[in-house]
């Protein structure tokens, strides 16, 4: 998780770019229906959040997705409990305004490609010698 964050805030600084929510904020002639205390969080994100921008990639779905591989490996019986809300989660990254459709694709290829090399790179920290194995034994894992 710690590596996806790192990705996610390097495509911030190189890709810096607005979300929906404050680019578009003038176009959206729909406003979102929500609960009186998802609009009060919504502010309080607007006002508090004063570098906006950081809508590429969709760290979101990054940490998500990373979640939900690292589940799918580990303990399957969670991975199924957690898809449905992942996948909610991102969705509504896009629902919210928060991304675009490029962010959430860009956060998910990132996560399928950052969770290897994360596991790599733990291996080969951790000095072990079966560093080149991917972890697939799912014997071990349940």
């Amino acid at each position: 998780l710690t590596i996806c964050f790192y990705v996610s805030y390097a495509g911030y600084f190189t890709v810096p770019a607005y979300g929906p929510r404050t680019a578009l904020a003038d176009r959206h002639t729909v406003p979102l229906d929500t609960h009186p205390i998802a609009s009060a969080i919504n502010r309080t994100i607007n006002e508090l959040e004063h570098t906006k921008l950081d809508a590429f990639p969709s760290g979101h779905t990054m940490i998500t997705v990373a979640v939900l591989i690292v589940a799918w490996k580990r303990a399957r019986k969670l991975f199924w409990w957690l898809l449905p809300v992942g996948t909610l989660l991102v969705f509504s990254t896009m629902y919210c305004r928060y991304h675009y459709l490029v962010d959430v694709i860009a956060g998910l290829v990132l996560a399928f490609a950052t969770v290897p090399l994360a596991d790599r790179l733990y291996e080969w920290m951790a000095g072990r010698p079966d560093s080149a194995r991917p972890i697939e034994d799912s014997a071990t894992y349940g």
